[in-house]
C-alpha cells in the first residue's frame, strides 16, 4: 500500500507542476498583455511618461516583464559611495536622458548625471534588458508639462522558468523564532533583547532606535510645573536584562531627543551612560522655556522653544519592574500558554511574525496555525487587491460589518479591566514601523509590539459559507438518492423506475441557471428569503433552505442514475443467479450481495464530494447572494487577476488529487478485494 501510494503522489505532483507551467504559458504567453493595461482605470486618468512609466510597472507587477527603475539603481548603487551634494547631481535626470542626444554645449552637472546613466545603461544591458529613455516634453514658457518629467528604467520579458521556479519555490514558508530579527535586519533597523527605554509622560515612544531617538517636541508634549524659574523635569526609566549586560556586567546606552529651537536632534550622553545590574534606572532631563516671541499667548506651550540640560539622579536598581513602566522587546521562543480569548491552549511565539501560532476560535476551520504558510500569490485588481489567495478563502476579513465587544486587551488580562474594541488578537503580528508609532498607550494595551492587528466581522469566511451549503446538500444527496435508485433497480421498468428516470432526465436536460431560478421563484412565493444578506429573516437559517434545495435536488439525480446503473449491471452476475438458484430471495439479494458491490464505485466519490464543498458553487452562490468562495475564480479571470487565477487553479488541482487518492484509499476500506500491494486476497 505505501509503495502504491507513494507513486500515485509523486504523480500527482508531477501533474499539478504541468497543470501550473499550462496555465503560465496560456496567461503570459498566449493572453494579449495589453488587455491588462487597458482594464486598468488609472491607466486611462494618465497621459505622457507618466502613462507609459505606470504601463510598465503595470506590467512588471502582473509578472509579464522584469523592470529596473534607474533612481532605484541609483540608491542601490550609490545612495551608500557618494557624497550628498555629488549623489543629488548624479541622480538627476535631464529633460533628454538619452547619453546618444548629449550636446557638447551641456554644463558639468548635465554631463556628470549622463555619466552615470550610461553606467547604468551599460549595467542592465549586460543582464539582457533593454533600456528606455522617455524624453520630457515642454510649454511655450519652457516649463515641463505635467505628467511629462522625464523618465529612465529598463525592462525584460520575464522569464518563463523562472516564473515556475519562483511560484514552487516560495510556495511554502515556515515562521521561526528569527523571523522578526531577521526582518529588522533587512529593513535596516535595530533588534535587541532586553527592555525599551520609556519615560513617565504618556507621549513618549521609542523611534529611531529602542533606546531613544524622541521624534516629538518636548514644547508640546509637556507643562509648566511646580519647578522653580520654569524649570521642567523629565524623568527617564529604563530596566535591564541580564542577557543586556556585557561581558563586564555593564550596559552602554544613549538617549537622542529633539530641540524644539534647532530643529535638530541631539545627544543626551555623547560619550555612553554606562549602568551596572539588573533592575530599573532613573535619569532626570530639566529643562528650561523660552518664549517665543512670535506668540500671541505667551503661555501657549506650543509656541514655546525647549533647551535643556542633563543631570543624572542616583541610580536606583530594582529588580521590580512594574507593568506600564517598562515595555519588553521580544525573546525569542515559542510557548503552550492558556488563551484567555478562547478558553483552550494556544501556542505563541516571540520573535515570530505572527504572536499566536496555533489557536482556536469560532470562526470556520475553528483550529487555526500560522507556522506553515502556504503562499499562492496576492490578488492584483478588484475589492480584494493585496489580499493573500488563501486569506481570501479562510478569513472572515471584509465578510459583514466590523463587530465590536468589551474585552481586556493583552496586557489587561486577568484584570478585569475591559475596553469596547474590534481588534482581533489572535491575529496580532509583530509591528516594525518606529516612525508610525501612536503612543505609548498602544504598549500599555499590548504589552508588546505585537499589536498589528485585524478587525473582526460578523460573518463567516467564504469558504464557511461554501461548505455549510456544499457539506449539507452532499449529505441529503447520499442520504436521499441512494435508496431512491436502490428502488428504481428493483422496481426496473415500473411506474416507480418512469418516474425517476423522468426526474432524472429533466434534471440533465434543463440548464441549471433555469431550474435554479424556478426553485427561487417557488421559494419566494412560499415566503422563503431568496437572497443572503436580507432583512427581516427569522430564524436566520431559512436563508440557507434556496440554496441548498438548489444544490441537493441535481445531485440526488445524479447518485439516483448511478446507482440505479450500477445494482442492474449486478442483477446479470453469475453470483446473483447462483443466489437465486440457492432459494434466496430477492430481497436478501439486494440487501446482501448486490447492494454491497453496486455501493463500491458510490464510494469512491464521497471524498470528492465532501472536498469539493470548498470550491463552492458558482451560479448557486451567485443566484442567492452567498458571500462564499463559489465567484472567485470567474470574478479573477474578468478582472485578468492573473495571481488568483494560478493560486486558485493550483488549489482546486491539489483538491481534485487529493479526493481521488482517498477515494483509492476508501475502496480499500469497504472491498476486501482490492489491495494497494498487488498481491490477491
Amino acid at each position: 500500500m505505501g509503495k502504491y501510494l507513494l507513486k500515485r503522489i509523486l504523480y500527482s505532483i508531477f501533474s499539478v507542476i504541468c497543470i501550473m507551467i499550462i496555465m503560465m504559458f496560456l496567461l503570459f504567453t498566449l493572453k494579449d498583455r495589453n488587455i491588462i493595461v487597458s482594464s486598468d482605470p488609472i491607466v486611462l486618468k494618465l497621459s505622457g511618461n507618466d502613462k507609459e512609466y505606470y504601463k510598465a510597472s503595470l506590467l512588471e507587477k502582473y509578472d509579464y516583464i522584469e523592470m529596473i527603475d534607474y533612481q532605484n539603481w541609483m540608491v542601490d548603487k550609490y545612495s551608500k559611495k557618494l557624497l550628498p551634494g555629488e549623489y543629488s547631481i548624479a541622480n538627476t535626470i535631464p529633460n533628454n536622458p538619452d547619453p546618444a542626444d548629449a550636446l557638447d554645449t551641456e554644463n558639468d552637472k548635465i554631463k556628470k548625471a549622463r555619466y552615470y546613466i550610461d553606467l547604468f545603461r551599460q549595467d542592465v544591458e549586460a543582464q539582457g534588458y533593454e533600456v528606455i529613455y522617455l524624453k520630457a516634453e515642454v510649454d511655450r514658457k519652457g516649463q515641463i508639462k505635467s505628467g511629462y518629467e522625464p523618465r529612465i528604467y529598463a525592462q525584460k520579458d520575464a522569464n518563463p522558468f523562472a516564473r515556475v521556479w519562483k511560484f514552487f519555490s516560495g510556495l511554502i514558508s515556515v515562521e521561526t523564532t528569527n523571523d522578526v530579527a531577521n526582518n529588522c535586519k533587512e529593513l535596516g533597523k535595530e533588534y535587541k533583547t532586553g527592555f525599551y527605554l520609556v519615560c513617565d509622560k504618556n507621549e513618549w515612544s521609542d523611534y529611531d532606535k529602542y533606546w531613544g531617538g524622541f521624534d516629538y517636541s518636548m514644547s508640546k508634549i509637556s507643562s509648566k510645573s511646580d519647578y522653580a524659574n520654569n524649570a521642567i523635569c523629565y524623568r527617564l526609566k529604563m530596566g535591564i536584562f541580564e542577557q543586556d549586560l556585557n561581558s563586564e556586567g555593564k550596559f552602554e546606552w544613549n538617549v537622542i531627543y529633539y530641540d524644539a529651537e534647532t530643529g535638530e536632534k541631539k545627544t543626551v550622553f555623547a560619550d555612553n551612560q554606562v549602568v551596572n545590574g539588573v533592575g530599573e534606572y532613573t535619569f532626570n532631563i530639566i529643562g528650561t522655556y523660552v518664549d517665543n516671541p512670535n506668540s500671541e499667548n505667551k503661555s501657549d506651550s506650543d509656541n514655546a522653544t525647549f533647551t535643556t540640560e542633563v543631570k543624572k539622579s542616583s541610580a536606583n536598581p530594582s529588580t521590580d519592574l512594574k507593568k506600564g513602566t517598562a515595555y519588553p522587546i521580544e525573546n525569542t521562543g515559542i510557548e503552550l500558554v492558556w488563551d484567555s480569548y478562547s478558553n483552550m491552549p494556544a501556542l505563541k511565539g516571540n520573535g515570530t511574525t505572527h504572536q499566536y501560532l496555533v489557536y482556536f476560535d469560532d470562526q470556520f476551520p475553528f483550529v487555526h496555525q500560522n507556522i506553515v504558510h502556504i503562499n499562492l500569490g496576492q490578488s492584483l485588481a478588484g475589492a480584494t487587491k493585496g489580499r493573500e489567495v488563501l486569506d481570501l478563502m479562510f478569513s472572515n476579513i471584509g465578510q459583514g460589518k466590523i463587530t465590536s465587544r468589551e474585552v481586556e486587551y493583552p496586557a489587561f488580562v486577568g484584570t478585569g479591566i475591559t475596553s469596547l474594541t474590534a481588534d482581533d488578537f489572535h491575529t496580532a503580528t509583530y509591528f516594525y514601523d518606529n516612525e508610525s508609532l501612536v503612543n505609548k498607550d498602544t504598549f500599555e494595551r499590548y504589552g508588546s509590539r505585537y499589536y498589528s492587528v485585524d478587525a473582526i466581522y460578523s460573518e463567516m469566511p467564504k469558504v464557511a459559507f461554501s461548505f455549510t451549503l456544499g457539506i449539507i446538500s452532499t449529505v441529503l444527496a447520499y442520504f436521499i438518492g441512494i435508496p431512491l435508485g436502490i428502488l428504481m433497480a428493483r422496481k426496473k421498468d415500473k411506474l416507480a423506475d418512469k418516474i425517476g428516470m423522468a426526474y432524472i432526465i429533466f434534471m440533465i436536460a434543463v440548464p441549471s441557471l433555469a431550474y435554479i431560478f424556478i426553485f427561487s421563484s417557488i421559494g419566494q412565493a412560499c415566503g422563503l428569503p431568496v437572497k443572503f444578506g436580507q432583512e427581516g429573516v427569522n430564524p436566520a437559517w431559512l436563508v440557507y433552505v434556496l440554496p441548498i434545495i438548489s444544490l441537493t435536488l441535481p445531485s440526488i439525480g445524479g447518485e439516483m442514475k448511478w446507482v440505479r446503473r450500477y445494482m442492474i449491471d449486478q442483477e446479470n452476475s453469475d453470483y446473483v443467479k447462483f443466489a437465486r438458484s440457492q432459494g434466496l430471495s430477492e430481497g436478501e439479494i439486494f440487501t446482501k450481495h448486490i447492494s454491497k458491490n453496486a455501493i463500491i464505485p458510490i464510494v469512491h466519490g464521497i471524498p470528492g464530494a465532501i472536498i469539493g464543498c470548498l470550491s463552492g458553487a458558482f451560479v448557486t452562490e451567485k443566484v442567492y447572494g452567498v458571500p462564499g468562495t463559489g465567484g472567485l475564480l470567474m470574478d479573477s479571470i474578468n478582472q485578468n487577476n492573473n495571481t488568483m487565477i494560478l493560486g486558485l487553479t493550483f488549489f482546486y488541482s491539489i483538491l481534485s488529487i487529493t479526493s481521488l487518492i482517498l477515494g483509492d484509499i476508501l475502496l480499500t476500506v469497504v472491498d476486501p478485494r482490492i489491495s494497494f500491494t498487488g498481491g490477491r486476497k
